[in-house]
């Protein structure tokens, strides 16, 4: 599914007649609904940058999208999601579904479409992120970043104010940040394989800072899958 941008307005530019999930290996595999193109960059990045439909659904940058667009991308991941043999790529079943800290409903409109084919449970509010004071602390207590590093996080860190923004890191830099906290966590001591849900995946280091809380304070926890409606740029 390709797109482009008309008067600022996001529209489907085709649609395959047969999609294809993503999948990207690694320490956690990423499962991803729609491919990104990467767009040609001058000395100013594109509006929508390489996402411009994630863009719309959350109105950044001026862009939007109407209603009937937006239910075509999620018809879309539905019929993906729900042709997909994911079993044959699984060592253990999906136990849960845990949701990413967003305030937009993009990714708990992919979990939704999840739940009804896996049917399990949704669980929300499960990872709280760190506020910008707490990273900029730990950033400067931790003598592995290197200083380079350690001055363009804290000063990126600054630029947030409140809430974490993880769009104001640079993406190679977000390997760096631990940006959960974990000490509240619990999971039902029979799960084994946690789904995190997002709408999207740039540099896969959100999803490493929530597998790492995971990994730490749920033991019985064996592997850690992704779904992200929009898929890394590769």
């Amino acid at each position: 599914m390709k797109f482009k941008i008309e008067n600022n307005q996001v529209v489907i530019d085709s649609s395959p007649n047969k999609g294809v999930i993503f999948k990207h290996s690694g320490e956690i595999t990423i499962y991803s609904i729609i491919r990104r193109y990467k767009e040609r960059r001058g000395k100013h990045r594109p509006i929508g940058d390489n996402c411009p439909m994630l863009y719309a659904m959350k109105g950044y940058e001026g862009l939007t999208a109407d209603i009937q667009t937006i239910n075509a991308v999620y018809d879309y991941a539905s019929k993906l999601i729900n042709e997909y043999s994911f079993d044959i790529h699984l060592k253990l079943p999906f136990d849960v579904i845990i949701l990413m800290p967003s305030k937009y409903d993009i990714g708990r409109n992919l979990a939704y479409l999840l739940q009804k084919k896996f049917d399990i449970e949704i669980i929300d509010n499960f990872l709280k992120k760190k506020t910008p004071q707490k990273l900029i602390e730990d950033v400067k207590n931790d003598d592995s970043i290197p200083l380079d590093k350690k001055q363009a996080l804290i000063t990126a860190l600054h630029r947030s104010e409140g809430t974490l923004s993880i769009k104001n890191i640079a993406p190679k830099n977000r390997c760096y940040l631990h940006i959960f906290s974990g000490d509240h966590v619990k999971l039902p001591p029979d799960t084994k394989h946690v789904l995190l849900v997002d709408d999207i995946s740039s540099s896969g280091a959100t999803f490493e800072s929530a597998a790492t809380v995971i990994r730490q304070y749920c033991k019985q926890v064996e592997m850690i899958s992704a779904v992200t409606l929009f898929a890394p740029i590769k």
